[in-house]
């Protein structure tokens, strides 16, 4: 239970991104103050807020990086990273959006730009850029999400015939609006039947199954063979990356692999990152990095 609760703690400040509020389900979602990046969240229903008063919605979700990633000069970064301190939302919106899709190499090199400035919007939300940037490598975009819920079906002629010896089939319970299984046509009550033209076989439980498809990766192509009522279809789906919450709240964080594990791990990878590439070379620590404009 204790380390449950430090887990939490640690989502709480590390995961969750500026400019979203956690609240239960059953509550009003409150603006922050203006100008404030939120950074102090209660884990509930994953709700976007204004990060600035005259703005709707996060300021960087999550996903994958731009494509091509930008490339800037000296000066551009320079300018950039003055806009993220603007009085104007919306020069501090876009500068943040075009650093976010910096390479890898190139945010690293943010670590100098953090250290120089005296500025705490503009340090906050380096380290929400840098954030969101290692997340995704190492942990968002490694693994592909259908986007539905499942289960096994009871057994009927018309599946029985597609079977093959020592096959089974997953019964689609239920559609994640705007994932990859809605995008790519798949309904409830839908039996698949094959992956990839392979058989699901009847060893491998469902949790094998979506392992199977996490292993595709963010971006990745499954084909899944279908059976909807007596017609078969073969539907070509492009994953996504599975969001946050869907690594923390039920069923997920119940299972005997728990992706909430996979979430803490990556949390405490980048407060580790953080702490030696940036706190570490300008004299600063977690304790004392700052919490944002007032």
């Amino acid at each position: 239970m204790l380390a449950h609760a430090r887990n939490t703690a640690l989502l709480a400040l590390l995961v969750i991104p500026a400019g979203y509020a956690q609240t239960p389900a059953d509550q009003q979602v409150q603006p922050s103050k203006p100008g404030r990046i939120v950074s102090t969240l209660v884990i509930g229903t994953a709700e976007p807020v204004a990060a600035d008063i005259d703005a709707q919605g996060d300021t960087l979700p999550d996903g994958p990086p731009a494509t091509p990633e930008v490339s800037l000069t000296p000066d551009e970064l320079d300018r950039l990273v003055a806009e993220l301190g603007s009085s104007d939302y919306q020069t501090r919106l876009e500068a943040t959006r075009t650093l976010a899709g910096l390479s890898t190499e190139l945010i690293d090199g943010l670590a100098g730009v953090y250290a120089s400035s005296d500025d705490l919007e503009v340090k906050l939300r380096l380290r929400e850029i840098v954030e969101r940037r290692f997340m995704w490598d190492h942990l968002l975009g490694r693994h592909g999400f259908l986007g539905i819920q499942m289960s096994r079906p009871l057994p009927t002629a018309d599946l029985g015939a597609l079977l093959a010896p020592g096959a089974e089939a997953v019964l689609v319970t239920r559609i994640l609006p705007g994932q990859a299984a809605e995008m790519a046509g798949v309904r409830t009550k839908d039996l698949i039947f094959e992956l990839n033209g392979e058989p699901i076989a009847a060893s491998l439980d469902l949790q094998g199954f979506g392992q199977q498809i996490s292993s595709a990766g963010a971006g990745g192509v499954v084909r899944l063979s279908i059976l909807r009522g007596k017609q078969r279809l073969d539907l070509e789906v492009q994953l996504r990356h599975r969001v946050r919450e869907h690594y923390w709240s039920p069923p997920y964080r119940d299972q005997p692999q728990p992706y909430w594990d996979r979430l803490v791990a990556a949390a405490r990878g980048f407060e580790r990152y953080w702490r030696v590439h940036f706190l570490a070379p300008c004299g600063e620590t977690s304790a004392s990095e700052p919490r944002g404009r007032e």
